[in-house]
């Protein structure tokens, strides 16, 4: 039986038992399909919760040039939470052909989730690779960027100041 406190308990309760029933998404995601053997790509493995023991595939035909990077977003909007947290590697392809990057996996509330495996083609070298990263591709866009520190040297707890500088040719 309820009476008012009881009620009151249960409706503050209402927004969280939402969230439990939230249903849990664990992606991979390609920043393409389709790239030359000296072009570089980006897979990110995203959970809409957090996770743990996180195991990604092993990338075969793929050398890890950079990861696994780890971000997280927890961000509460209009009283409604949204959560993101992802890694990321950076892949050169160590040869031609059709490849499949295989599942990763995390565990979640107690289960084990697998992502979906992700078919790559690996062709000949290109011209001119489309990396937006890419040194060169910056320097070609006449780009540069400095971080000005006010002292290189501090002592413990000394407050520091970084300016950063975008310099650019129009």
């Amino acid at each position: 039986m309820l009476n008012k406190y009881s009620l009151y308990i249960v409706l503050l309760m209402l927004p969280w038992i939402g969230l439990a029933q939230e249903s849990v998404k664990f992606e991979a995601m390609a920043s393409k399909t389709k790239l030359g053997v000296n072009e570089r790509l980006r897979i990110d493995f995203e959970m809409n919760k957090d996770g743990d023991n996180f195991t990604p595939p092993n990338f075969e035909n793929f050398k890890i040039v950079m990861g696994p990077n780890q971000s997280i977003s927890n961000s509460w909007v209009n009283g409604k939470r949204t959560f993101s947290k992802t890694y990321s590697y950076i892949l050169q392809p160590t040869l031609k052909g059709n490849f499949t990057i295989r599942q990763a996996s995390v565990e979640i509330d107690g289960n084990i989730y697998k992502t979906i495996p992700i078919k790559v083609k690996v062709t000949e070298a290109v011209d001119k690779p489309n990396d937006p990263n890419d040194v060169s591709r910056v320097v070609e866009e006449n780009l540069h960027f400095v971080a000005e520190i006010s002292d290189s040297d501090p002592y413990v707890n000394e407050p520091i100041t970084v300016v950063y500088k975008l310099y650019f040719s129009p």
